[in-house]
């Protein structure tokens, strides 16, 4: 029986915005992560996953279609595939919030 060690917390570098109605976020990589999840939340909302990053190396996300006027909050959260279909997940990246203006 095989155990695996799940990925650390990702660190949040930035939230910024990217050109007209699009958010970039970046964050540090997880050394042995899969990938990475990507979850955001408009206002009061609950958080959704928009994105499935499945490249362990990749350290950003531009959001496109946002709306001028709203606050967008992101946070990201590594994975490691066990087997065929799971995943172990790492803890959630604190959260950061950008306001399209």
């Amino acid at each position: 029986m095989k155990t695996a060690t799940a990925p650390g917390t990702v660190k949040l570098s930035s939230v910024k915005k990217s050109g007209k109605n699009k958010a970039k976020v970046t964050w540090k990589e997880i050394p042995g992560a899969s990938g990475y999840e990507i979850y955001m939340k408009t206002g009061t909302s609950s958080y959704k996953k928009i994105k499935t990053i499945t490249k362990g190396k990749t350290t950003s996300y531009t959001k496109t279609g946002l709306k001028k006027g709203k606050t967008y909050s992101f946070r990201v959260c590594a994975y490691k595939k066990i087997g065929k279909d799971s995943k172990l997940y790492g803890g959630n990246s604190k959260v950061k919030s950008l306001k399209l203006r």
